[in-house]
C-alpha cells in the first residue's frame, strides 16, 4: 500500500480512471471524473505507480485511480498544525 490511508489532491486537477492506466493514445479515455487540487481522498490500495482510491465528489461516492504523485498524504491528527509547500510557479 502506499504507506499512508488518506490523504489531498495536491495537483490542481486530477484524472480519477475507472483503470490503473493511462493510454497515450486515448488519454481521455477511462476518466470518471476530474478531482479538483484539495479534494481529500481515502486511499484503499496501491498497483504500481497507481493508487485505488475512495472519494465523495458532489456528494457522490465514487472509486478509481489516480497517479501515486498526485496525492500528499494528511496527517491523521487534525488538530496540529499542518502546512503543504506548494513550488512558486504553483501558486
Amino acid at each position: 500500500m502506499a504507506g499512508f490511508r488518506s490523504g489531498i489532491v495536491c495537483r490542481w486537477s486530477v484524472a480519477l480512471r475507472s483503470k490503473p492506466h493511462k493510454d497515450p493514445e486515448h488519454p481521455h479515455q477511462g476518466i470518471i471524473a476530474d478531482l479538483p487540487r484539495g479534494t481529500p481522498v481515502e486511499v484503499t490500495g496501491q498497483q504500481g505507480g497507481w493508487l485505488a482510491i475512495k472519494v465523495t465528489l458532489q456528494g457522490k461516492a465514487l472509486h478509481g485511480y489516480v497517479s501515486k504523485e498526485t496525492v500528499a498524504p494528511t496527517r491523521p491528527d487534525t488538530s496540529k498544525i499542518y502546512y503543504e509547500f506548494v513550488p512558486h510557479g504553483d501558486v
